[in-house]
């Protein structure tokens, strides 16, 4: 058996070309392909954080309005202005921003502001408190 100088071997097997024939180099693929993998696994990673902080801030405000709603109705016999004030501070205690306050009889309805961390979406949400009222 006369061997070619075009065959190779690799791993105990003979695989022989065609004189002249050269393979298409593959060199650099896998690092182009483990880049774009790379590059998914943290576009993926940043948009989960992202959300995390939308839901997070929304959580945040929902909180916020409700003990600003409470604390405001429990002063809302002192006169709306009174109200929406101890509503405002309590509001700005848990890191939110009061956006609008108003009276219904009895009940106190706080509109509340929170912006998530590090980028320019917040979440607004509403509160209504008020004495229980039988059915």
């Amino acid at each position: 058996m006369t061997r070619d100088p075009a065959a190779i071997r690799s791993a105990g097997t003979i695989r022989i070309r065609p004189r002249g024939v050269r393979r298409p180099s593959d060199d650099g693929l896998a690092s182009i392909w483990m880049l774009g993998i790379g590059l998914s696994v943290v576009s993926f990673g940043a948009s989960a954080i992202v959300a995390s902080g939308v839901l997070v801030a929304r959580q945040q405000a929902r909180t916020a309005a409700d003990l600003g709603a409470l604390a405001g109705a429990a002063r809302l016999a002192e006169g709306e202005v009174r109200a929406c004030a101890h509503a405002g501070s309590i509001v700005e205690a848990n890191a939110a921003r009061l956006v609008r306050c108003s009276s219904d009889g009895l009940d106190l309805i706080i509109a509340v502001r929170t912006e998530a961390s590090g980028i320019e979406i917040g979440a607004e949400t509403t509160a209504r408190a008020g004495p229980i009222r039988g059915r």
